[in-house]
């Protein structure tokens, strides 16, 4: 069975550790993917030993961009030999990492001290999943860009959504213009309690409260 596990979030599912950052796994037929790495060390082995990860088995590292609530584990897995690390300066163009794992390609943030920012798009029967870290570049835009990339609307997208500044029309605008890149959305990290909020509103049943601790 593939899974996709919320290690680390800003909420938790009782039992599990909430705190500010963000880190998922995908634990694939053929391969293991961690995607950001949270904060604080602690927590995320506490939280990944609780929801029986194998981080053991991860074989790639994803940096959606090098904020250190993304990035606090980052130097623990460049000591090992056998775990590729992948950063948006890597791929600055939509590339192919496999049949089925894709990255949308690197955008500008704005952002002096974390320049750059990419999503995963990875491919299930049922449809693409984008997995996002901040969606400092704007989560419709990371959208866009993945539908361009697989030629259809997308299955889900997971992940931060940087709306937790944002006034509650332009929460509700992004919102609805996400509707027509994806079936499902799963908004959580720093998409703020009102951003969430609003997503579940304006998605309905096809609204997935995302959080430590949510296994699809």
């Amino acid at each position: 069975m593939e899974t996709l596990t919320i290690i680390y979030d800003n909420r938790a599912y009782p039992g599990l550790k909430p705190d500010w950052g963000f880190s998922l796994i995908l634990e694939l037929e053929d391969t293991t993917i961690l995607f950001d790495t949270g904060a604080k060390k602690e927590v995320f082995y506490e939280n990944a030993k609780v929801l029986e990860c194998d981080i053991s088995s991860v074989e790639t590292v994803f940096i959606s961009h090098l904020h250190w609530d993304h990035t606090g584990l980052l130097e623990e897995f460049r000591k090992l030999e056998d775990v590729d690390i992948i950063l948006p300066d890597d791929f600055p163009q939509p590339t192919r990492l496999s049949e089925r794992i894709i990255t949308t390609g690197s955008f500008e943030t704005g952002i002096e001290n974390a320049r750059l920012e990419h999503g995963l798009i990875v491919k299930f029967e049922e449809g693409a999943v984008l997995i996002t870290g901040c969606s400092h570049p704007g989560i419709v835009k990371l959208a866009e860009r993945a539908v361009e990339i697989v030629g259809e609307k997308l299955l889900l997208v997971i992940g931060g959504f940087h709306l937790y500044s944002a006034e509650r029309d332009e929460i509700l605008r992004t919102a609805q213009e996400l509707k027509n890149y994806t079936e499902f959305t799963a908004p959580c990290h720093c998409t703020g309690e009102e951003g969430i909020k609003i997503f579940k509103e304006v998605f309905k049943d096809r609204f997935i409260d995302a959080k430590a601790g949510l296994e699809i």
